[in-house]
């Protein structure tokens, strides 16, 4: 998560009359490589709002973009 994003939530929490977040310590994640079954290969294009599509060849890339 980009520092950008943190102090956004952060001031937006300020401008709605909320207190500073709480400070919470750090939590452990494990990361795992990503499974190659089941996923297609192709192009991925990552849109506004979290949409994900996966499997793309360029064309269709050129055609959603």
């Amino acid at each position: 998560m980009s520092s950008w994003t943190l102090s956004r939530w952060g001031s937006a929490a300020r401008r709605a009359g909320k207190q500073q977040p709480a400070r919470q310590g750090l939590v452990p994640v494990e990361v795992k490589a990503e499974r190659a079954q089941g996923r297609g290969r192709g192009l991925v294009v990552h849109g506004p709002g979290g949409v994900r599509v996966e499997g793309l060849c360029v064309e269709d890339a050129v055609r959603l973009l």
